[in-house]
């Protein structure tokens, strides 16, 4: 009778661990596909939307777990309704995801066909204020859930980036278009910053044109009392029209 008992006990506890099994595979799997994380990813961005009380928006999410994050058509509008930020594709590929540590360190982030639009108005307020206020209010030095990112490099591609200003009560406007910039070898360490720009060029489409600058710069602090500091410019090349 014992003998019985214990095996119905142990077929039951088999037939549960396998189904918790089949459950967690299951679960696994399904957020190995675009369409389920993308689903999730809204769920997100419409609470996020709500919060911020303006539009963010996905298209679409494809997350390869530990390994690489691309984003489709991610969409910022300001508080008055106007694009604030849009981009193509955001691309950022993990190196090491450390859960113990709440650390990750991204071994690139590539920003590609992106359309900043920032403004300020007649009382000098500008239309991103509202995310400032917004990581203020929900940041904390002392927030033992935050988590800490570092990238090495960056690409910043087919970008176009428009300020709008008053000035003497009339709107101007600077729009500078075929951004392209690509950093690498980005170190932080406390006050200090080192990174180096492999290329950098763009043009306003009116006077200026900016082609392949490349630079260097080593141990910069934000009191700039460094002995060691370096920038160093390579191959600059600045056209105007006249």
């Amino acid at each position: 009778m014992r003998d019985k008992i214990i095996k119905k006990t142990l077929k039951i506890a088999v037939w549960f661990i396998g189904v918790i099994l089949v459950f967690l595979l299951a679960t696994y799997l399904a957020f190995q596909t675009s369409a389920v994380q993308t689903f999730v990813v809204r769920q997100i961005t419409e609470k996020l939307s709500k919060t911020l009380e303006t539009k963010v928006s996905i298209k679409r999410v494809d997350i390869s777990f530990f390994s690489k994050v691309i984003l489709k058509e991610v969409y910022i509008e300001d508080q008055q309704q106007d694009t604030l930020v849009f981009i193509d594709d955001l691309i950022a590929n993990i190196d090491v995801l450390n859960f113990k540590k709440k650390s990750i360190d991204l071994s690139s982030v590539s920003l590609l066909g992106v359309k900043f639009h920032i403004s300020t108005d007649k009382n000098n307020l500008t239309n991103y204020s509202f995310l400032l206020d917004h990581l203020q209010k929900t940041s904390s030095p002392k927030d033992s859930t935050s988590w800490e990112m570092t990238c090495t490099n960056f690409l910043f591609d087919r970008a176009q980036v428009g300020y709008s200003y008053y000035h003497q009560n009339d709107k101007k406007l600077i729009d500078v278009r075929n951004i392209h910039l690509d950093v690498s070898n980005i170190i932080l360490d406390k006050d200090s910053i080192y990174f180096r720009i492999n290329h950098l060029s763009l043009d306003d489409n009116k006077l200026l044109k900016l082609e392949d600058l490349r630079a260097k710069l080593e141990d910069l602090r934000a009191d700039f009392t460094s002995k060691k500091r370096l920038i160093k410019l390579e191959n600059l090349q600045v056209k105007t029209n006249q």
